[in-house]
């Protein structure tokens, strides 16, 4: 089933529901098996198990795509893009905590917790880098955590329609009446995570982003409320787009004629900028 979606540009729930599964728990792979063939099983990370899925073959040392996905998504929502993918390079997709067949949790977390999980799954689960990593909406944002944590293992970034470290900044032209109520909802997300805590804690990791490919790929137009100063935001949006791939050594932003879901509606696209990193 399709995802649910909080885009951090709109800061409201967009659409569907994550999928769920049997959380039954396969013997772990061993380390052959996962630098070479598939994976399917749920692994330790610090206290739970996140579930994790790998598929494809690359040749050796290609960068292997992780899959980041939306707010309250999980790993399947990669459906659209992957399986036209793993003929040439592995794909691995996983679930974080709190969705999917992932373990829950309770408590409250932050995207560098998120982070050390996937660094921690990866390692598990045997799956050398490096990595390209896809990430949609805010699991661009946690791309970003991830590359400026551990640089030397990150080959290259798509960003799909992602949530930037200037997001909050966006926020702030809501207008006043319903923003403290947006910003609530987007604190009360399915996985649990403080995102606002998250963007403050990303703006600090730009600026430790690789020397390596990076292409933003912004969805246009930016879908917003009528309600709310359209055309100011969407100009502050592009601006922002524009600054962050600005930022980073390789940046590169492409416009795609599309909504917030731009692996759904435009996946020829996302496969190509995939493919023009895999071949630089």
């Amino acid at each position: 089933m399709r995802r649910i979606v909080v885009m951090a540009v709109l800061t409201a729930l967009l659409a569907g529901c994550s999928s769920a599964g049997d959380t039954a728990t396969p013997a772990p792979a061993t380390t052959q098996a996962a630098a070479t063939g598939a994976i399917e099983g749920s692994f330790d990370v610090g206290g739970h198990k996140l579930h994790l899925r790998c598929e494809g073959q690359g040749s050796p040392g290609s960068p292997t795509v992780v899959y980041l996905h939306g707010l309250g998504g999980d790993g399947s929502d990669v459906t659209s893009i992957g399986p036209r993918l793993t003929s040439r390079v592995r794909v691995c997709t996983y679930d974080r905590l709190n969705v999917g067949r992932s373990d829950s949790d309770a408590g409250r977390h932050t995207g560098a917790d998120s982070v050390r999980e996937l660094h921690a799954l990866l390692d598990a689960a045997a799956v050398p880098g490096p990595y390209l990593l896809v990430g949609f909406s805010f699991g661009g944002l946690l791309a970003i955590m991830y590359a400026g944590t551990y640089p030397d293992q990150v080959t290259g970034m798509v960003s799909l329609d992602g949530s930037l470290p200037t997001d909050d900044e966006v926020d702030r032209l809501i207008p006043a009446a319903e923003r403290a109520q947006v910003m609530a909802e987007q604190e009360a997300n399915q996985e649990r995570v403080e995102f606002y805590r998250t963007v403050d804690q990303a703006k600090a990791l730009v600026a430790s982003l690789p020397d390596v490919p990076v292409t933003y790929m912004a969805a246009r137009p930016v879908e917003l409320p009528a309600n709310w100063p359209v055309r100011r935001m969407r100009a502050f949006i592009a601006a922002k787009q524009v600054q962050f791939t600005r930022a980073v050594p390789k940046g590169r932003l492409v416009e795609v004629r599309s909504s917030h879901d731009i692996d759904l509606e435009q996946p020829e696209l996302v496969i190509q900028e995939i493919n023009r990193i895999l071949e630089a």
